[in-house]
């Protein structure tokens, strides 16, 4: 008889939660923005097969060695459990290794590549969500709190991001929509830029404190995550 059955249990509970996850995996046979080359969809279970293929038995076979009590109910040494760790660890070491080299050239033996769908559905969706606030717009001109300059700002930059994204549909821009973006995006890196270090400056001279700092920048990490948009 042996001690240590808490490990046992932890264990078991750990391959149990392994293979239910695993099975969640390879249950979600087309992943989207994926197909097969020649075939134009994915082939079933090719892109959760490869994923299993990384995952396969390493985190079971972890648990089980750590599940090893340290002694028998005797009192004496488990026998040769070091070894059985050692040898563990050297297994899933040179298993994860291997397969995550070889990971690229099954993709490409599989014959997987993106096909642009997420792409073309942010895009569509982007279009759809700035159509939706212009229409917005309309709607809320007449009340009494929205200021007819603000309305047409705020117009003309939804009425360029439509513009852009609707070029980038089409695969046409003749007007430079993705040009003057960038360079949009540039100038305004720079703008946060200059913020960024006045405002080191005004906490290291001891102006600011560092939780004013952190604020700021938070907002202006922000303002730089939009730029893409």
């Amino acid at each position: 008889m042996l001690r240590g059955r808490g490990r046992h249990g932890a264990g078991v509970g750990t391959r149990g939660a392994y293979h239910d996850r695993a099975g969640a995996i390879e249950r979600g046979r087309k992943p989207r923005g994926l197909r097969a080359l020649g075939a134009g969809e994915l082939r079933p279970g090719g892109q959760g097969s490869a994923l299993r293929l990384e995952l396969a038995q390493p985190p079971v076979s972890l648990a089980a060695a750590l599940a090893l009590p340290f002694e028998t109910v005797s009192g004496a040494d488990f026998p040769q459990r070091d070894l059985i760790l050692f040898l563990t660890f050297n297994v899933i070491l040179a298993t994860l290794v291997l397969q995550g080299l070889s990971l690229p050239f099954l993709i490409r033996a599989l014959g997987l590549e993106d096909d642009g769908s997420v792409e073309r559905e942010e895009t569509r969706a982007r279009i759809e969500s700035a159509d939706a606030a212009l229409a917005r717009l309309e709607v809320l001109t007449g009340e009494e709190w929205v200021r007819e300059d603000t309305a047409e700002r705020v117009r003309g930059m939804y009425g360029y991001r439509r513009s852009r994204f609707v070029a980038r549909k089409i695969g046409v821009d003749e007007d430079g929509y993705e040009e003057r973006s960038q360079s949009y995006q540039r100038l305004a890196r720079e703008l946060l830029l200059a913020q960024r270090n006045a405002l080191i400056r005004l906490r290291d001279e001891g102006e600011i404190s560092d939780e004013a700092l952190h604020r700021i920048e938070r907002d202006l990490d922000l303002e730089e995550t939009r730029l893409d948009s």
